[in-house]
């Protein structure tokens, strides 16, 4: 009986040198939710980095280990053979065409910047943010610890000033 197994390697960078991304409020309605742009690779540092991530993902899969195990290796969910992309145009256009988020959104009220240490939104009465928008920059760790972490210390302050 034979099996068919997919797998799945993932390229991604970690510390984006673009900050472009908006958030608007499409209506007054606080149900409605806001429209979000994160205008992903906007700053060609950007692309850059993911295309070294790309490849080395690339090289990892090239191993003769991998080679051993699977039967074809697929740099895109379009099929596009792993080999295809020989240069660094065809590799920028590629990551501008297919790059992709799985969205860790963080760091957009920058605490310093946009609110104070107690996610007060500067310049504002009475509008707190308290989630991973705060963080001064973009942590190297899935955001939900962190972004606890980060509740728990700001609740605690906002409590002791009832």
């Amino acid at each position: 009986m034979s099996r068919n197994f997919i797998g799945v390697l993932m390229a991604a960078v970690m510390r984006p040198h673009g900050r472009s991304g908006i958030v608007k409020l499409r209506s007054r309605d606080p149900l409605d939710h806001p429209e979000v742009h994160f205008n992903l690779l906007h700053d060609r540092r950007d692309i850059d980095q993911m295309i070294e991530a790309a490849n080395l993902a690339r090289s990892v899969l090239a191993h003769r280990a991998f080679r051993e195990a699977v039967d074809a290796v697929h740099i895109d969910d379009h099929g596009t053979p792993a080999d295809a992309l020989d240069d660094v145009d065809t590799m920028r256009a590629w990551v501008s065409a297919v790059g992709g988020d799985y969205v860790h959104a963080s760091s957009t009220c920058a605490m310093g910047r946009v609110v104070d240490g107690n996610g007060a939104v500067i310049g504002y009465e009475q509008l707190y943010v308290c989630d991973a928008s705060v963080f001064p920059s973009i942590p190297d760790v899935n955001t939900h610890l962190p972004t606890t972490m980060l509740a728990e210390r700001l609740v605690a302050r906002w409590m002791a000033n009832l």
